[in-house]
């Protein structure tokens, strides 16, 4: 049974009032969805740590520049990488899977733990994302250029593409996250009942 035969039969069955998936329909469909989650979440951290090992190179040296303003933005770079390093990490680990033997409902409740970890990451991408990265950028291109129209272009540039990262994370969660954290929520009801 694949992802979709199971949702199109649990919709197909919810939609008739009294009849439910049946326990192992519901627990496979859990565990596939979990699957199917845990490998986009792999992918985004792989994407991101991707990009740290090859910024953490490119930003390094700029540790050892003249101003202090460039180090200062230089090291506000490489912490904000570890940081993010670690916020993945930890948010992945949040939720892990239920063993292979575990009741459906111990299933969906780490499921929906493991969303409910990704909801509150992605809703404060500002916060411990966006803000250090950004701050650090402009530090390092301000210590260079001082107050130039180029260092004034590129905060209006690293402003514009922190907008978009954050209108992103708030669009993923409200369209993807936000109604499958609800679907989690309906199953789990129904195989509590």
């Amino acid at each position: 049974m694949t992802l979709d035969d199971a949702r199109s039969a649990w919709q197909s069955r919810a939609q008739v009032p009294g009849c439910g998936m049946a326990g192992d329909d519901l627990l496979e469909l859990a565990r596939q969805r979990s699957r199917a989650f845990d490998a986009k979440i792999r992918k985004r951290d792989l994407r991101e740590v991707g990009s740290m090992l090859v910024a953490v190179p490119l930003v390094a040296p700029l540790l050892l520049q003249p101003s202090w303003i460039t180090r200062v933005g230089a090291a506000l770079v490489l912490l904000s990488c570890t940081f993010i390093y670690w916020k993945l990490r930890r948010a992945r680990r949040t939720g892990s899977d239920a063993g292979a033997g575990s009741p459906l409902t111990d299933v969906l409740r780490a499921e929906r733990a493991a969303l409910d970890a990704q909801i509150r990451l992605s809703d404060s991408v500002l916060r411990w994302y966006v803000a250090p990265l950004a701050a650090g950028m402009v530090l390092t291109v301000a210590g260079d250029w001082g107050a130039a129209w180029l260092t004034l272009t590129f905060v209006i540039i690293v402003v514009l593409l922190a907008w978009r990262i954050v209108s992103m994370s708030r669009r993923a969660v409200d369209l993807r996250l936000r109604p499958m954290r609800d679907e989690l929520t309906r199953l789990l009801d129904q195989a509590a009942s």
